[in-house]
């Protein structure tokens, strides 16, 4: 087992993760049980960035220049063109189609398009990642399986006063896969998280700004 360092990263996480776990402890007896399924999805903020995301492919694809014939110019179309707008479409979809469901036999997760269930038994518990995501450890995995949510970055949350709605979802689910007899009474399926409808526009788009490139 790695060595921790006094005053390291590492000792200041583990010191962090272990206030955070007694905090969540104390609140369990406080804590009534959730009756019904909790969602948590895209709101107007995920739509807008999603919007700005595709104008910005739109625009990118626009001001392109001819690229050189032969291979080289295949290849900087493959990576400049077409490589570097399909991860912002990819992006556009992950902002405005991310949700969660929590309901009694685990939760429902989508990020750009598919849901995944995973079951409450898996679930070690849920931190905030980077840029308001939620990280799902899991107790047979290292690194978590699922990275879901896009809530407001808590330093922006910090900055603006307002309330830290990532950090909230993961202490709401880490109680939930640690306590059953909190967890919502009833079962939900993955339609509750809506339609994935920036797909098709992000896809629109991105095919868009290819046909513009090519003409």
């Amino acid at each position: 087992m790695r060595e921790v360092r006094p005053g390291s990263r590492v000792e200041r996480m583990l010191v962090a993760r272990k206030e955070r776990m007694e905090r969540l402890r104390s609140r369990v007896q406080e804590r009534e049980p959730v009756r019904e399924p909790v969602v948590w999805r895209a709101r107007w903020g995920g739509t807008l960035t999603a919007a700005l995301l595709m104008g910005q492919i739109i625009r990118y694809s626009g001001r392109a220049e001819p690229f050189a014939p032969g291979v080289r110019g295949v290849l900087e179309w493959l990576f400049l063109q077409a490589g570097v707008t399909l991860i912002w479409a990819w992006f556009a979809c992950a902002v405005g189609n991310w949700g969660v469901v929590a309901h009694r036999p685990g939760i429902w997760v989508r990020r750009a398009g598919p849901t995944r269930h995973v079951d409450w038994e898996r679930i070690e518990r849920v931190d905030v990642g980077r840029f308001g995501r939620l990280d799902v450890r899991l107790k047979d995995q290292d690194e978590p399986w699922l990275v879901a949510g896009f809530f407001l970055p808590p330093v922006v949350c910090r900055v603006l006063r307002l309330r830290d709605g990532a950090q909230e979802a993961a202490d709401l689910l880490t109680v939930l896969a640690l306590h059953p007899e909190l967890r919502p009474r009833g079962g939900a399926g993955h339609r509750r998280l809506g339609h994935p409808w920036v797909v098709w526009p992000a896809a629109a788009v991105w095919v868009y700004g290819m046909a513009v490139t090519l003409s």
